[in-house]
Parts: structure tokens; sequence; C-alpha cells
């Protein structure tokens, strides 16, 4: 399944009382380079820097006055809307692949053949694949559409781990590579139609109707390019 929440994005403010929010929207930011995760934080620190500033050339016979109180709900509301941000964001971003498969024996050593060993080693390079492929999306979407990520429909060159666009693949596609019944295939593919394009991984439930074991099950492999 793709990366968790990391906890810290919501125990930083909390311990810190919001005063460390803008961490959160500034992490995302890097990882993904986009302009409205900068945006966020540029937000986000502006509200900080503002409210403080405010409350620091207040004098203390004023700390009742309506400005203090505007700019304490300014800080408030930065701090929860940065928060926020951060933890509805973060399961979209890649914070970095699993572990890395096992080293090969040395050359010449001989093991016996383990069908086990094998298959998890397989899922572990299939992760790691995954993960590099999610970093080229994340870094540079115009490249990951001339490798064709996600588009196992398609012939290409690039191994993406056995990520699945669904904002482009057929129905058939969804069938095959994702194992999900005929009927919701077709009505992932409606739902597509209709929007336009999934903006979020979280749209496959609140617009198409995936359940959430299904979406669980295959939530590792989807890409929106």
């Amino acid at each position: 399944m793709r990366s968790r929440t990391p906890v810290w994005l919501w125990l930083l403010p909390v311990l810190t009382c919001g005063c460390l929010a803008p961490a959160g929207p500034f992490a995302i930011a890097v990882k993904t380079g986009s302009r409205q995760a900068w945006a966020w934080f540029a937000g986000s620190a502006a509200s900080w820097i503002v409210a403080f500033t405010v409350l620091g050339l207040l004098p203390e016979s004023e700390s009742d006055s309506p400005a203090a109180y505007l700019a304490s709900a300014l800080y408030l509301l930065g701090a929860l809307a940065s928060t926020v941000y951060a933890v509805v964001k973060a399961p979209e971003v890649d914070w970095g692949p699993g572990p890395l498969p096992a080293s090969p024996p040395p050359v010449g050593v001989r093991q016996a053949y383990d069908p086990n060993a094998a298959a998890i080693a397989g899922v572990q390079v299939a992760r790691q694949k995954r993960a590099e492929a999610l970093a080229i999306v994340h870094r540079d979407p115009d490249m990951a559409r001339e490798l064709r990520i996600g588009r196992p429909d398609l012939s290409r060159h690039f191994d993406d781990g056995g990520l699945v666009d669904v904002n482009h693949v057929p129905a058939a596609t969804l069938v095959a590579a994702l194992g999900l019944s005929p009927e919701l295939a077709a009505q992932v593919v409606q739902a597509r139609e209709g929007l336009g394009r999934f903006q979020h991984l979280d749209d496959l439930m609140t617009l198409a109707g995936l359940d959430l074991d299904t979406f669980q099950r295959i939530d590792d492999r989807i890409v929106l390019l």
C-alpha cells in the first residue's frame, strides 16, 4: 500500500500549539515540487509571520483589543488549515521506498531454490520499481507520460512495477492489471468520463464507487497522470 501519513505531520503542530504547522506544507512542497504545495506553505508561513508580528508589536495594554483577537484568529486558522492540508495530501506523496530486496549470494555460491523467498523478493523489487516510477511522476510528469508509466495497455520499455494510470487506461486493463470486476471497471471509466479525470486517489471511492477493501488492495498500484 502507498505510504501512510507520517505521524509527525499532525503531531508536530499539536505539540507546538501550531507554531510548526507550516512544516507539513513545506515537506510536501519539497517532496512534490508542485506550485499548489508551495502556495500552501507560503500562505501558512505568511499567516504565522503576520500574526506574531502584530501580537509582538501590540503593547500589553492592548492585549484584549480587536487587533489582538484578529491576529490570534489568523494564527489559529492558519495552523489548522496547514495541518489539515498536510494530513489530507500526505497519502498522495511518495515518502520513500520500502526496504530493498536482499543482496544476491556471491558468485559461485549455490543456494537451494526457495519459492517463498523468490516470491517475497519479487514483491520487493516491484515495490522499488513503483517507488522509482512515482518519484518520476511527481518530479517530471511529462517524462512519466513519455515513458508511459501506468500504461500497460501500450508498448513501452520502462518497467514501472505494475502501476496503472486510471485516468487513461481502458476498462479491460483495469480488469487485467488491477483485478477489478468488469462492472467495477466500467463504473470507474464512466466516472472518469463524467469528471474528465480523477484528481485524487480517494476520488475512486467517493466519485467512482469503489469500496474501501478494493481501494486498499490496489491503491499502491494506482497513478494519476
